[in-house]
């Protein structure tokens, strides 16, 4: 299901010459998530201090714009400059949620806006984002499946905030959390369920993987939970296999049968 995530890949395109410039100073990734997750913090207690201050209202967009580029840049930094560590994906997890609850809880503060239901959908937004990385737990990938992954709530809660700088709390107000709070629920749900899918996939592909492994050992090294369709290191199925698999075809995978193409 589409969501603003996919649109990371071009953000972090943009952002990349700033990022390689940071390395080069010395910053690290968790000094980057750090500072976004303070910088967070910081909102939530002027919001918190300050419920249904325009200027805090109208400031938001800027701190979650300005939080988002600072996680794609800790990203990058892990990834691409040899930084990534267990305490910063720990580090990135926790800092995500605890963050999300900084900025948003404050709303249920707000006169004329239905605390509850703020509240409930806020750890609806925790319990989507422990649901993504329980994929992990059980054996698939980190699920950032939508409809209201962490990209659409900073959206949503940006736009949020915008109009209640023009317009007094009302039904319409009580109506859009109503709503956020129901795509947060299906985005647990749908996140648990692909989850699943993905971990049945890949026992599909370890199966095919240790049928062919049978006839040559080299074929074991296969990153089937990430992709359908990956590149094989190897020169030949060897016996039992009459198709020869060249260096560069692909195997792909779908429902539980294997297709062979070659590179051309």
């Amino acid at each position: 299901m589409p969501t603003i995530y996919d649109l990371k890949p071009k953000f972090q395109a943009l952002l990349r010459p700033f990022c390689a410039r940071l390395a080069d100073a010395g910053v690290t990734a968790n000094q980057v998530t750090l500072i976004a997750c303070g910088l967070s913090l910081a909102h939530g207690a002027a919001h918190w201090m300050n419920p249904g201050a325009k200027w805090v209202l109208a400031l938001l967009p800027i701190i979650l714009f300005i939080r988002m580029a600072m996680n794609a840049i800790d990203g990058m930094l892990a990834r691409e400059f040899a930084q990534a560590s267990k305490l910063g994906a720990i580090l990135n997890e926790l800092t995500d949620v605890i963050s999300d609850a900084a900025l948003y809880l404050p709303f249920a503060f707000v006169p004329g806006l239905p605390a509850p239901l703020i509240v409930v959908t806020v750890l609806f937004g925790i319990i989507a984002e422990m649901t993504g990385v329980i994929g992990i737990q059980i054996g698939a990938s980190r699920r950032y499946d939508g409809p209201f992954g962490k990209s659409d709530r900073a959206f949503f809660f940006g736009a949020f905030a915008v109009l209640l700088v023009v317009f007094a709390a009302g039904l319409w107000s009580t109506t859009l959390i109503a709503f956020a709070c129901a795509l947060s629920l299906a985005t647990i749900v749908n996140r648990a369920r692909m989850a699943l899918k993905a971990l049945h996939d890949g026992n599909a592909c370890r199966i095919i993987n240790a049928r062919l492994v049978g006839h040559r050992r080299d074929l074991c090294a296969v990153d089937f939970r990430q992709h359908h369709c990956v590149d094989l290191k190897t020169h030949r199925a060897g016996r039992g296999h009459q198709r020869i698999i060249a260096a560069g075809d692909v195997l792909v995978v779908h429902d539980h049968h294997f297709h062979h193409r070659d590179r051309h």
